[in-house]
């Protein structure tokens, strides 16, 4: 392949994020695919346009705009690329273990009726967070909100369905209480559990979302590592306003709340943050 077919390799983050044919490619990705990418890490968004730029055999933002136009498959997978779908049942088991031990402490469960899962993807978090409540409080009055801006990985959460492989993290116990193998081998979450969960759209990066609102519990785990600082704080502003005076907000092994003091919030462990009570 001639070398000039890799000529867009010297698009580095600080050569072209601010160039008129970038602005306008952000401007027209956010139009026809509602996606935000300036609020993506510059490293972040570098990186998958050059693989798109090759998989589409163009050497510019133009032309590969053009191209996503004219290839569905190319754009839906252009999406993917933007809307964070690696996910599993009780990512990071030790924290989930934590997560119920503080729902256990002082009963904070019979009170804990709105819980959001940010950014759930295909809907392993929501499900795995609806089986802990539902072992602590099944006649309890608690609904789970589960958002996403993929709108393909919602109608796909919504099915609960789940492979073989998808399911090998989900203890036992769970697994036999909440599941049910089907014709094909695969595992479909049951009907009690799929009701506590409400999916819907919804972008984090926009103001004007329909977030829900006084959350007992809010999870967002493992999404903001890839937006820039502003986002990521902007981000955080918007969870802690959603979460109540007690309320408990769990992030991803790998973030960090830094201004916490300015957001109302207390560390209470490792990864998990609670909103002061009023005074």
């Amino acid at each position: 392949m001639p070398a000039s077919a890799f000529a867009h390799d010297h698009l580095l983050p600080d050569s072209f994020a601010q160039t008129p044919e970038f602005i306008h490619f952000c401007n027209q990705v956010s139009r026809h695919w509602n996606i935000n990418l300036s609020s993506y890490s510059p490293q972040r968004i570098a990186r998958h346009l050059r693989t798109m730029m090759r998989r589409a055999h163009v050497q510019t933002l133009s032309q590969l705009l053009l191209t996503l136009r004219r290839d569905p498959q190319l754009a839906d997978d252009f999406v993917e690329r933007f809307t964070i779908n690696v996910t599993r049942f009780f990512r990071d088991p030790h924290l989930f273990a934590q997560l119920e031990e503080l729902l256990r402490d002082n009963d904070f469960y019979r009170n804990c009726s709105t819980i959001w899962s940010a950014a759930c993807s295909l809907g392993m978090e929501p499900y795995s967070i609806a089986m802990i409540m539902h072992e602590l409080a099944p006649r309890g009055h608690w609904s789970i909100h589960a958002t996403d801006i993929d709108e393909g990985a919602l109608a796909a959460a919504s099915q609960g369905t789940y492979s073989a492989a998808d399911v090998e993290p989900v203890p036992r116990r769970y697994l036999q209480r909440h599941f049910t193998r089907t014709p094909t081998g695969r595992y479909s979450i049951s009907p009690a559990l799929k009701s506590r969960v409400n999916f819907y759209p919804l972008d984090l990066l926009d103001p004007r979302g329909r977030q829900p609102r006084n959350c007992d519990l809010i999870l967002c785990r493992n999404v903001v590592i890839y937006f820039t600082p502003a986002a990521k704080a902007a981000v955080f502003r918007l969870l802690a306003r959603c979460l109540r005076p007690g309320g408990l907000l769990f992030v991803g092994a790998t973030e960090r709340i830094t201004d916490i003091a300015s957001l109302g919030l207390e560390p209470v462990r490792p990864f998990f943050y609670k909103k002061r009570d009023a005074p």
